[in-house]
């Protein structure tokens, strides 16, 4: 997995769950809760990060300022 596939999954993510419009664009920098990511969402969208990736987050790491941006994301499950 890259940078663009895990901005991909996300930004698809984000449309399933009605955070943004499908024709919207989002920057990697972009804070995802200003867009209204909550809680749930956020787990939603960590946990198919984690399938995809195969990278688990530790409890102790599921907060929302540790996956604040698509960039965050990136740089949590790319190392």
């Amino acid at each position: 997995m890259n940078n663009q596939e895990i901005y991909s999954l996300i930004i698809d993510k984000l449309v399933e769950l009605r955070y943004v419009q499908a024709d919207q664009h989002l920057n990697e920098m972009d804070n995802l809760i200003d867009l209204g990511l909550d809680s749930m969402g956020l787990i939603t969208i960590i946990v198919e990060m984690e399938q995809a990736t195969g990278v688990e987050v530790p409890d102790s790491e599921l907060v929302i300022n540790n996956f604040s941006n698509i960039h965050a994301f990136q740089q949590y499950f790319l190392g």
